[in-house]
């Protein structure tokens, strides 16, 4: 008798994928300004579905991606508090924190709210450089800036990430080569566990446009890219310009520029999707023992 089941390897990279989809039904909105020294200003606002976040949770559990079940997201706690998790990674303190913690930031404006069932997380920032924004901003993104023989310069960006070679490779890559893994089926699977997963990203560059695979505003030098989970199920068509890669080209003349790379392993987003660690209580001081009160001497009896 054949079996019909999925071979585990490809359940395995489904895994990975969703966890690193944690937390699911999000809506993510950027704008940069970048200046011609390298330095600029950004926004972003993030809202988190909170109760679809615990079912995907849950669904990891069924598909082993939890700790101890052996699956891609094994770093991931069963026992994970979501609502906790949310609060530690996009609480008001939380973030306040990150920024602060990233050199070459400043903190302009940080909010975070619960409304309607979401998480509501609202950031302005000020960046030195390309580093730090990488460090602020890109998280599991990928994105290099590339100076061109020309003098102008290439901005890259991917919003898989790491998993794009892995759509790239099919079965293969999941260690199921030729089992019949289909990688467009597989983010099919992940669009209907994330749910409405979509992303806007502006940028204002410093000089005009030459070429882009995004929106170009009539100032010459803003672009837009948006797309949703579900444009990402066609991600492993053309390679070019596959839903998720954003590229832009710009003039180069007066810019000091300098080449950048932000290009985390699936090993460095898996360490991003870890809770943080709970904070050690604080040691109480011990009382101070109270002296026994001495004992009285009975009163003598009334003389008769």
């Amino acid at each position: 008798m054949t079996s019909t089941r999925r071979p585990r390897p490809a359940f395995a990279l489904l895994a990975t994928f969703a966890a690193l989809a944690l937390p699911g039904c999000m809506q993510n909105e950027t704008s940069t300004t970048l200046l011609a020294d390298g330095s600029g200003t950004a926004s972003d606002t993030v809202i988190v579905d909170i109760e679809r976040t615990k079912q995907l949770v849950e669904t990891l559990k069924m598909f082993g991606g939890m700790q101890g079940g052996g699956g891609a997201g094994g770093g991931i706690p069963a026992d994970m508090d979501v609502e906790k998790l949310l609060e530690a990674t996009y609480g008001k303190e939380a973030l306040e924190a990150q920024l602060k913690q990233t050199p070459g930031v400043e903190v302009k404006a940080v909010t975070s709210e619960l409304k309607d069932g979401k998480r509501i997380a609202k950031r302005e920032f000020a960046f030195s450089g390309f580093d730090a924004l990488g460090a602020a901003a890109f998280q599991t993104m990928t994105a290099e800036l590339k100076k061109n023989d020309d003098g102008s310069f290439t901005l890259e960006m991917d919003a898989l990430g790491a998993m794009r070679p892995m759509l790239a490779m099919g079965g293969d890559a999941a260690g199921g080569g030729g089992m019949g893994f289909d990688p467009q089926m597989m983010m099919g699977m992940v669009a209907e566990m994330v749910g409405d997963f979509r992303m806007k990203r502006t940028f204002t560059l410093p000089a005009a446009v030459v070429e882009t695979n995004g929106k170009l505003a009539e100032d010459g030098k803003t672009v837009t890219w948006s797309f949703a989970i579900e444009d990402l199920k066609t991600a492993s068509g053309d390679p070019k310009n596959a839903p998720g890669k954003m590229s832009v080209k710009f003039k180069g003349e007066g810019l000091t520029l300098k080449p950048f790379k932000h290009a985390p392993t699936l090993a460095d987003l898996a360490k991003q999707m870890q809770p943080p660690a709970a904070k050690p209580a604080t040691p109480t001081t011990p009382t101070t023992p109270t002296t026994p009160e001495t004992p009285k001497a009975p009163e003598p009896a009334p003389t008769k």
